[in-house]
């Protein structure tokens, strides 16, 4: 959340790629929850604020993991008996996995796995309240099939990975990446942050979650002064998709702003600076380009600089100090070489090229995996040659260009991002950029992720 973050989507997806996301620390895991168990709808379930990752069919054991409670209360206040959704859902999919079993009975792409009638082949599934969606990633996009898992005497799913699906009778289970954190035990570096809220939240009418993303934070506070001394008048972290106009969020003053104060702010960052409050851009706005991670003071949003390190655009009409009604963040996607993921406006096509973070190389990642970019169309893998895949000869590589399309949420434009900065679809497949040389005008694709410089990205997501 999305959202909550890696690609890989080719069977036995790698578990170290899921560990780079999350980490190995998890939340309580415990057998059963209840004794005698909990039921609910004529099934053994888990506790109502807990979501099953393991089940041992003759013992009658589950394995939950636990205790989420968000804005809308536990997970059973969206829970449901599944509708006999199958999995993989089409070709494409079906494809991107190399998977040649039968179908299988899942929940969803979004929702968790509460409750189990083996012999009645039912699940209870649930999802979060769609109000908390801004605060973790909701898509189950990473999946993982798995017959081999034990974990306290039963067949689990990879730590890291939540149950989501299963085929009993072949001894499969379904797994997804778990796209939320409880705290940043949780999170596989250190230097990471479960982030909760990521814009300022009024303590007397906000109810802040209890999940979060593992990222890493970094904090954008505006002030009242020519300078970043005085007061407050709000603050944002730096994850791509923030926006915030100041007169609904009454943590934040408006027409007050005057300088921008910049704590670990990521390389990548695109902060779009506005003092009219429906964000137009005719009249004064300030765009700030973030090349490389800062701590330092945007002293006034009413002039232009280029370093090496920060790139301030000014465009005055009448003077936008103390004028600050809104705010809009988004993100470069930036290579090895420092160029930037680039749409060629006339073709949607994707490129690589020299940065001005203008709006076709300003990207956002929202909370069901997608990346959009230009016009607000979606990153995506071409699916003619995904479908492909199965036929090509022995040792040849799978591959597909990039490029950008209309939405549709299908798998080959569902993307996470690894700690190691790689891009990531189907799993086991990077963005990279198309023999490996980082040039204007040069080519992207997925391709079999190796770790190579050239499937490296900095972003903000």
């Amino acid at each position: 959340m999305n959202t909550c973050s890696p690609r890989r989507l080719s069977f036995l997806l790698s578990i170290l790629a899921l560990f780079a996301f999350l980490g190995t620390a998890r939340a309580a895991e415990t057998v059963d929850g209840n004794t005698p168990p909990t039921v609910r709808n004529n099934m053994h379930s888990c506790p109502s604020t807990a979501i099953i990752t393991g089940v041992n069919v003759a013992a009658n054991h589950l394995l939950c993991l636990g205790s989420f409670v968000d804005i809308g209360g536990p997970l059973t206040t969206n829970e449901r008996v599944d509708q006999g959704t199958v999995w993989p859902p089409d070709a494409v999919t079906r494809a991107a996995y190399a998977y040649t079993g039968p179908t299988m009975h899942w929940c969803g792409p979004d929702q968790y796995m509460t409750g189990v009638d083996v012999l009645n082949n039912r699940f209870n599934c649930a999802r979060f309240p769609t109000a908390s969606n801004i605060n973790y990633t909701q898509h189950l996009g990473p999946i993982v099939i798995d017959s081999t898992t034990q974990r306290n005497s039963m067949h689990a799913c990879p730590r890291g990975t939540v149950l989501v699906g299963a085929h009993f009778t072949n001894n499969t289970f379904l797994c997804a990446e778990l796209p939320f954190c409880l705290n940043n035990s949780q999170c596989a570096s250190s230097s990471d942050t479960c982030e909760v809220l990521s814009t300022g939240c009024a303590t007397d009418d906000c109810i802040a979650p209890t999940t979060g993303i593992c990222r890493r934070q970094g904090t954008m506070t505006f002030r009242e002064d020519n300078g970043c001394l005085d007061d407050s008048n709000g603050s944002l972290t730096d994850r791509s998709r923030n926006s915030v106009r100041f007169p609904d969020n009454d943590s934040f003053s408006n027409d007050d702003a005057r300088s921008l104060q910049l704590s670990n702010v990521h390389a990548g960052s695109i902060i779009r600076v506005f003092d009219n409050s429906d964000g137009a851009t005719n009249d004064d706005w300030t765009q700030i380009f973030v090349k490389s991670t800062q701590t330092s003071c945007i002293g006034t949003f009413q002039s232009s600089s280029n370093t090496p390190s920060l790139k301030v655009d000014f465009h005055l009409v009448n003077g936008l100090d103390g004028k600050v009604s809104r705010v809009d963040v988004r993100s470069a996607i930036i290579d090895f070489a420092g160029r930037c993921l680039d749409v060629n406006t006339n073709d949607n096509s994707v490129q690589i090229f020299d940065c001005h973070a203008g709006p076709n190389q300003s990207w956002t990642s929202t909370v069901t995996g997608e990346i959009r970019g230009w016009n607000n169309l979606c990153l995506e893998a071409r699916d003619t040659e995904i479908q492909a895949w199965p036929q090509l000869p022995a040792g040849q590589s799978r591959r597909a260009p990039v490029r950008l399309a209309a939405c549709t949420g299908g798998a080959n434009q569902k993307w996470s991002v690894t700690e190691a900065g790689q891009i990531r679809l189907f799993g086991d497949m990077c963005l990279d950029i198309v023999n490996g040389v980082s040039q204007s005008g040069a080519g992207l694709q997925v391709f079999p992720c190796h770790g190579g410089q050239n499937q490296r990205w900095i972003d903000t997501f």
